[in-house]
């Protein structure tokens, strides 16, 4: 609502999916610490277009399906 349209969830799952392919090194060194990084990733991917809760809840979830 601050001047922006959000980003739908489908184009968050997107950004994640690949910001995570992109950086499977540093999350198989970092595990869950690869958050921060991969936030600001997934945030220029989509410049800066999705809400920030919306963004994290979706890394954890994939970052928590890889340690299965």
């Amino acid at each position: 609502e601050a001047g922006f349209t959000p980003a739908d969830t489908r184009a968050v799952e997107e950004a994640v999916d690949e910001a995570i392919a992109e950086s499977t090194d540093m999350i198989k060194e970092r595990g869950m610490g690869a958050m921060g990084p991969l936030m600001g990733v997934v945030m220029q991917k989509l410049g800066g277009s999705a809400d920030g809760k919306t963004v994290s809840e979706a890394l954890r979830r994939k970052l928590s399906e890889l340690d299965d």
